[in-house]
C-alpha cells in the first residue's frame, strides 16, 4: 500500500478547506429551511385564531372537572358566572403573554440562523474563490 508521508502543509489546508466547504454546502439548505419554518411558526403564533380550539378545550375540560368535583352544582351555582369570566380573562392574558414570548424566542432563533447562514455562505464563497485563483 503506497502511503505519501510527505504531504505539504498546503495540501493539508486544501483538504481542510474542502471539508469545510462541503459541510457548509450541506448545512446551508437545512438552515434556510429552518429559517422558513420559523417564519411559518411565527405567523401561526401571531394568528390568535389557531389558539381558539385549545382555549375551548381547556374551558370544556374545566367544566367537566367542575361537574365531577361538584355534581350537585351547589358550589358552582353559588359562584355564578363570575368564575367562568375570571377563567376566560386569565386564559386570554396567559395566551397573549405566551404568544409574545414565543414570537420573541422565534425572532432570536431567526437572527442566530441568519448569522450562521451568512458566516457559512461567506466561508463557502471564500473557499471557492481561493480554489479558483489557484
Amino acid at each position: 500500500m503506497p502511503t505519501d508521508q510527505k504531504k505539504s502543509p498546503d495540501q493539508a489546508k486544501k483538504s481542510h478547506d474542502g471539508i469545510l466547504n462541503a459541510i457548509a454546502l450541506l448545512a446551508l439548505p437545512w438552515l434556510k429551511f429552518q429559517y422558513k419554518v420559523l417564519e411559518f411558526m411565527k405567523a401561526g403564533v401571531e394568528n390568535a385564531e389557531t389558539i381558539k380550539p385549545f382555549k375551548e378545550l381547556a374551558q370544556h375540560e374545566l367544566q367537566a372537572l367542575m361537574m365531577i368535583l361538584d355534581p350537585g352544582a351547589k358550589w358552582r351555582n353559588s359562584t355564578g358566572t363570575d368564575l367562568e369570566e375570571k377563567f376566560e380573562a386569565a386564559y386570554n392574558d396567559m395566551v397573549a403573554k405566551i404568544a409574545s414570548g414565543s414570537v420573541s424566542f422565534i425572532d432570536v432563533q431567526q437572527k442566530i440562523i441568519a448569522a450562521i447562514i451568512e458566516a457559512a455562505d461567506k466561508g463557502r464563497t471564500q473557499a471557492s474563490s481561493k480554489r479558483d485563483s489557484r
